[in-house]
């Protein structure tokens, strides 16, 4: 019954099934992220890592999850308040360049910003080249170290197809990184 009240009160709002935040809460910073976490038990990746790493300047209009192909491939999306979009990855990849941030108390599993920038560049023709390229460029440009984009890029099974864009990346490196 307090949840109700609370709720009717317009304290809480109900993010999914079960799942209940502030109603200040809700306009914080990752907590749609940490919201989606407990219910999907997945991976935040592709154009909401980009965003939360500063790859992108876009302010993805749904959150990008990816979840785990063999346990949950046949599972419909929960109804959640914030909208987003799945991507079915085998349990494997779910474990290669991805770290855990806490965020409200909930520990948010993010693709890195070297694996973010293989997934945005495996699904450019998805998500645009463009969103590839800048993600690439602002990596480069923040001083990372493209070795971890290659060792990701073997580590998945993507290297011969990202080789052509890495290579760009190698060479511009200096010149990108002059800009900072």
């Amino acid at each position: 019954m307090a949840i109700k009240r609370a709720a009717d009160a317009g304290r809480i709002i109900q993010y999914a099934r079960g799942v209940y935040v502030s109603a200040e809460g809700l306009a914080t910073t990752g907590i749609s992220l940490a919201a989606t976490s407990l219910l999907l038990q997945g991976v935040v990746c592709l154009g909401s890592a980009a965003q939360f790493h500063g790859l992108s300047d876009e302010d993805p209009p749904e959150i990008w999850y990816a979840v785990d192909r063999g346990r949950n491939g046949n599972m419909a999306a929960p109804s959640i308040r914030q909208p987003h979009r799945l991507v079915w990855w085998p349990a494997e990849l779910l474990e290669v360049g991805v770290n855990t941030v806490q965020i409200a108390g909930v520990d948010v599993r993010f693709t890195s910003p070297a694996r973010t920038v293989v997934d945005l560049i495996r699904y450019r023709g998805k998500l645009g080249e463009e969103t590839a390229a800048k993600a690439l460029a602002d990596y480069v440009r923040s001083g990372a170290d493209l070795n971890e984009i290659w060792d990701i890029a073997e580590a998945i099974g993507v290297k011969d197809a990202l080789t052509p864009f890495l290579r760009v990346a190698e060479e511009l490196a200096p010149s990108i990184a002059a800009l900072r």
